[in-house]
């Protein structure tokens, strides 16, 4: 069986993710972080990797999506990407420790991401990280 190209899989992974099939997009974006790494294309395999991160604790696999966030963020932090990618990996970082119960290290990634959404003036990006900072406040 041919596998698929990394573009093709990032095409079926978006199909999915509108169809609500997020278990089938998780498999695809991470068939497609796999593609990109094998092309040494590490920025479309962290880009990647973020999404099906973020689609594994959507499905509820915090674990996943804990250790997928974790390898984004490691590598973001060694090869500084531009800022709103940083930012949304933080948020997802943060999304995963939050559904793990690691409320402290949530509220941590949150603020740092806040302050990148902050500095690429994405509004939606800043109100989220208020917001989910605030919840995490209030169970604390």
């Amino acid at each position: 069986m041919l596998r698929m190209s990394g573009d093709d899989c990032v095409i079926e992974a978006k199909s999915a993710r509108r169809q609500g099939r997020l278990s089938d997009a998780t498999a695809l974006y991470e068939e497609a972080a796999e593609s990109f790494q094998a092309e040494n294309q590490l920025a479309r395999w962290a880009h990647a990797l973020r999404h099906a991160a973020e689609f594994a604790v959507r499905v509820g696999d915090s674990p996943r999506g804990l250790r997928e966030a974790q390898i984004v963020v490691e590598y973001y932090r060694s090869s500084p990407p531009p800022t709103l990618e940083m930012a949304n990996a933080l948020r997802v970082m943060a999304l995963a420790e939050m559904a793990a119960g690691e409320n402290d290290s949530a509220v941590s990634h949150w603020i740092e991401a806040r302050e990148l959404y902050l500095h690429a003036g994405v509004a939606d990006g800043v109100l989220e990280a208020d917001r989910r900072v605030a919840v995490l406040a209030a169970v604390a």
